[in-house]
């Protein structure tokens, strides 16, 4: 799977936001054009083609929207044109791929607001390992499994 993006070692936003970006593909049509293109990406043999290709997925797109989004750079106002632009759809499509992203994303967590070192307390907590040396509790991530 792929890992989340983080901005200064800070999760953006979930892992699951790749199944989300994927569903919302399929549900808009997306899919093949996304699909056409990986068989692309796998056959070219340079590295900037590569990046080019993978650069210009729907997929892509959408993440790198969704990116700048958590990132306070573009607003949810904003959102529809520019997948309207980056992705070459309709208005009416772009509107209902922001409604998706919305409803199955956005929920999820908040922007993160850069300028003001605030963030969206809508990201589960995170039990630190000190934490948890601390109150005895044992990491279940880290057990040996018998």
């Amino acid at each position: 799977m792929v890992e989340p993006i983080k901005e200064n070692n800070e999760e953006l936003f979930p892992e699951e936001s790749s199944l989300i970006i994927r569903e919302i593909l399929e549900k808009h049509s997306l899919k093949q054009v996304q699909e056409d293109g990986i068989e692309k990406f796998f056959n070219l043999k340079t590295s900037e083609e590569r990046k080019k290709i993978f650069d210009d997925l729907p997929g892509s797109k959408i993440a790198q929207l969704v990116r700048e989004f958590y990132l306070g750079e573009i607003g949810l106002e904003e959102l529809p044109l520019a997948l309207e632009k980056r992705l070459n759809i309709s208005k009416e499509k772009a509107n209902e791929i922001t409604k998706d992203l919305k409803e199955k994303l956005f929920i999820i967590s908040g922007p993160i607001k850069k300028e003001r070192g605030e963030t969206m307390d809508k990201f589960p907590p995170i039990i630190e390992k000190e934490k948890i040396k601390k109150e005895g509790g044992k990491d279940i991530y880290r057990e040996s499994l018998e």
